[in-house]
């Protein structure tokens, strides 16, 4: 017997929902800027065109706490632009994905950022009715995408889309992969496709800035690259005094998350840790990582997470924090981070 196919209305509520878009929203006219990316432009990005990015970055793209701005890629991309600003949906990370003939492409539980567990939501494009989506431990249960059709995705569960194309022509699935925030509102419209109303003025919404501890996997992510090019850069005597202290700043922050985790408790001692950061890496490492090297971007990465400019909302420092600074000799970052 076949695998069992049926409408993804009839399936559980609890691990997907859809509805169907708006007229206004139909998404076949974004097909004119799909059509100018070339096969290249999808090898530099195997998981996807990024159109929203942290820090509007193309690459080095991390679930961590920054401000969420378009790409260059989205600007290039009008139709798109304009179809994001209409839907009135709350931006978080959100690209354009490909699938060639009879591949697969599997996404996990949603990842948490800006103190948020982020859903995805799915708007096929090309060739939808060829996609099928398979559920993780669900092995017959399987479903066709439908066109001009909205998917959301339950952030606790996996999913696997096979597409199954032909290899004739430029044939391949291609969707619209959003994310937003699960404890932000959707647009009226998602429930009911007759309460959207066109706006010609509206704007990209974007996920705002909220400030986050970043959790030790997330840090580890990051330093792993630094430490990788420290090591191959620096000369030995100082690289066996660097790297200690990078040691020591990933274990002290691993003993202040599991103790205070996101609580405002912990921010004290946050912030010390930081600075440390600041005044005994940041200053040591920069004077040995290539400018164009992974160190040197994963460390402005650190940076911009730990100390964000005074536009992203973060608190100011504590008075304590502030005193201990103005007494020590402190690395200009935003001259470095500019070089």
């Amino acid at each position: 017997m076949g695998r069992e196919t049926r409408p993804l209305r009839d399936m559980l509520t609890a691990s997907i929902q859809t509805c169907k878009l708006p007229k206004d929203l139909y998404p076949d006219r974004l097909n004119q800027d799909i059509e100018q990316f070339s096969s290249v432009d999808w090898e530099q990005f195997p998981q996807g065109l990024p159109l929203v990015a942290l820090g509007g970055h193309l690459t080095f793209d991390f679930p961590l706490s920054s401000t969420l701005k378009p790409t260059p890629l989205l600007a290039q991309c009008s139709r798109v632009q304009t179809w994001l600003s209409q839907s009135q949906i709350i931006l978080g990370r959100t690209r354009l994905v490909q699938i060639q003939p009879h591949e697969s492409l599997t996404f996990t539980e949603a990842q948490t950022y800006d103190q948020s567990v982020q859903r995805s939501l799915w708007i096929p494009l090309v060739n939808a009715q060829q996609c099928r989506l398979k559920l993780k431990d669900q092995k017959d249960q399987v479903v066709t995408l439908d066109q001009n059709h909205l998917y959301l995705f339950n952030p606790e569960e996996s999913y696997t889309f096979t597409y199954e194309g032909t290899y004739e022509g430029n044939d391949r699935f291609v969707a619209l992969w959003i994310e937003t925030p699960q404890d932000l509102d959707l647009p009226k419209w998602v429930t009911d496709p007759y309460q959207f109303t066109p706006n010609p003025t509206a704007t990209v919404l974007t996920v705002p800035y909220c400030f986050r501890v970043m959790n030790p996997l997330e840090l580890e992510d990051l330093l792993l690259p630094l430490k990788t090019e420290l090591e191959a850069k620096t000369p030995a005597l100082e690289y066996q005094k660097l790297r200690p202290q990078i040691d020591r700043f990933a274990q002290e922050w691993v003993k202040t998350f599991h103790q205070f985790g996101y609580s405002l408790r912990g921010e004290l001692k946050y912030q010390d840790l930081i600075l440390f950061f600041k005044e005994k890496i940041i200053s040591q490492a920069t004077l040995y990582l290539p400018i164009n090297g992974l160190g040197k971007r994963s460390l402005k990465l650190i940076a911009s997470v730990l100390m964000p400019t005074e536009q992203t909302g973060l608190r100011q420092f504590s008075r304590r924090v502030m005193d201990k600074r103005k007494k020590d000799q402190i690395l200009d970052w935003q001259r470095v981070s500019d070089r």
